[in-house]
């Protein structure tokens, strides 16, 4: 039954991902404890609105300005922990600029 567990999680987390590249910021943020804590190591000379954020108020800014910023090509998580109510993922996203800059940019983080 605990491998089932895992598997049910592990598609939980795969649609929240699928859901944020889609946009739908909303749906994700629900599933979000109020005391979210998000940490990008994607520079923030590039990414000002990345780094270190906590709350689901600051992680909700933080997703609305990436997709302000960028369309997303691709968004999907490639490694995944999972402890009890907890995980933590690295994502690999392919995006590209919306209008102000017009280059790609290819991030991890």
């Amino acid at each position: 039954m605990g491998a089932r567990l895992t598997e049910l999680l592990r598609k939980r987390l795969y649609d929240l991902y699928a859901a944020y590249a889609a946009g739908r910021i909303d749906e994700v943020l629900r599933e979000y404890d109020d005391n979210v804590t998000m940490t990008s190591y994607a520079p923030v000379d590039i990414f000002p609105y990345l780094g270190r954020k906590q709350g689901k108020t600051a992680v909700a800014a933080t997703m609305h300005a990436a997709h302000a910023a960028f369309e997303y090509l691709s968004y999907q998580p490639v490694f995944m922990v999972t402890e009890q109510e907890d995980a933590a993922v690295i994502v690999l996203a392919r995006l590209s600029a919306v209008a102000e800059t017009p280059r790609n940019q290819h991030i991890s983080s």
